[in-house]
C-alpha cells in the first residue's frame, strides 16, 4: 500500500512539473525574445550615395572610443566587427545583424557586454565576375588602394555614432551608410629621365679591343641593367 502511494505521489509530481514547464513555454512564446540572441543591427544605404542595387559584405565596427573611426580601427587584432552578406540589396532596404552573425574578435554580438559604445556601418561593394566555366563570382574589386576595403572608393559608410547596446533590448538599432568614399586621385604623370651614360672600351677576357666594342657603361638617372647586358654580351661572345 506505502508503495503504490509513492508511486502516485511521484506520478502528481511529475505530471504537475509538466504543467508547469508547458505553461513557462507558452508565457515566453507570447513575449519578444529578440534579446535572447543578442541586439539586433538593422543597417541600410542611402540612395543618394548609390542608387543601384548592391552585393557585398555589410559590417558593424562598435569601439569604445571615436578617437579615429571605429571601421578604421577593425583589423585581426581590432575592435569588434559583425558582418553579414548582402545579395542586391536596394537602396534603403536593410540588413539585420544580430547574435547568429560572425564577428571578430569577438565572435557575436551578444557577446557584448552591456554600455555605451561608438558604432559605425559600412559596405563593401563587390563586383560580378563571370567566369569561363560559367560560374558566377562576387568579389570586391581593387579601386588603386591596395584592397583596403575600408578606404576603397566607391564603398559606403554612415558617421561614427555614440548609442548604448543591451544584449538585452528588444528595439533594434538603425544604422545609414550615407556617404560614399571618393575616387583616387591619381599622380600627374611626369617624363622618366634619360640616363647619363659613359663610354669606355669593355673588353672581354682574351679578346682584342677595337672601337665596335665600346659600350655605355656606368649609368646614372637610369638603370644599370643596359650596361650590364652588354658586359654579357661581349663576355658570352
Amino acid at each position: 500500500m506505502m508503495h503504490l502511494r509513492s508511486r502516485l505521489v511521484a506520478l502528481v509530481l511529475a505530471v504537475t512539473g509538466a504543467a508547469a514547464l508547458s505553461a513557462e513555454h507558452a508565457a515566453g512564446n507570447g513575449r519578444d525574445n529578440t534579446g535572447s540572441n543578442g541586439p539586433r543591427v538593422e543597417i541600410s544605404f542611402a540612395s543618394s550615395a548609390r542608387a543601384e542595387p548592391v552585393t557585398g559584405m555589410v559590417y558593424l565596427a562598435i569601439s569604445r572610443d571615436n578617437q579615429t573611426p571605429p571601421i578604421q580601427q577593425t583589423d585581426p587584432e581590432g575592435v569588434p566587427l559583425f558582418s553579414k552578406y548582402g545579395d542586391q540589396v536596394k537602396p534603403d532596404a536593410a540588413v539585420t545583424l544580430d547574435g547568429s552573425d560572425r564577428g571578430h574578435p569577438v565572435v557575436s554580438l551578444k557577446d557584448i557586454p552591456a554600455g555605451e559604445y561608438w558604432v559605425q556601418p559600412f559596405v563593401n561593394v563587390y563586383t560580378r565576375f563571370p567566369r569561363a566555366d560559367g560560374h558566377t563570382v562576387w568579389m570586391h574589386m581593387d579601386q588603386w588602394e591596395g584592397q583596403k576595403w575600408q578606404r576603397s572608393p566607391g564603398n559606403l559608410f554612415g558617421d561614427p555614432v555614440k548609442l548604448r547596446i543591451d544584449p538585452a533590448a528588444a528595439a533594434p538599432i538603425r544604422l545609414v551608410a550615407d556617404k560614399v568614399i571618393p575616387p583616387i586621385t591619381a599622380p600627374a604623370a611626369t617624363r622618366v629621365p634619360r640616363p647619363i651614360c659613359a663610354s669606355r672600351p669593355i673588353t672581354a677576357p682574351g679578346s682584342i679591343t677595337t672601337s665596335s666594342s665600346s659600350r655605355a657603361v656606368g649609368c646614372t638617372g637610369g638603370s644599370p641593367w643596359p650596361a650590364m647586358a652588354a658586359f654579357g654580351r661581349i663576355a658570352s661572345g
